[in-house]
C-alpha cells in the first residue's frame, strides 16, 4: 500500500466533497478560499515518526511473585 497516494487521493475525494457544496458570491473571498485549499491549509503535509522500542520490563505474573502487582492480575491479564 503507498499510503502517500492514499493520503493524496483521500484529500482529493474530500476537497471534491467540499467543493461540491462551497458557493461562495464573493468572487475575492471565492479566489481567496480556493488559493488556501490549495495551499493545504486544511490538510497538512504527511506526519512520519518512529516508535521507539522500549526497554522489555518483567512479566506480570513475575510482578506478582515479587509482591508489585496484586495476585489477581495474573488472572487478568
Amino acid at each position: 500500500m503507498d499510503v502517500f497516494k492514499l493520503r493524496n487521493d483521500l484529500i482529493n475525494d474530500y476537497s471534491s466533497y467540499v467543493l461540491s457544496f462551497l458557493q461562495i458570491q464573493d468572487k475575492r473571498i471565492h479566489d481567496y478560499v480556493i488559493n488556501e485549499m490549495n495551499d493545504g491549509l486544511y490538510w497538512p503535509e504527511p506526519l512520519i515518526q518512529l516508535n521507539p522500542e522500549y526497554e522489555k520490563g518483567m512479566f506480570v505474573f513475575q510482578m506478582v511473585e515479587e509482591g508489585i502487582l496484586h495476585s489477581e492480575c495474573r488472572k487478568i491479564f
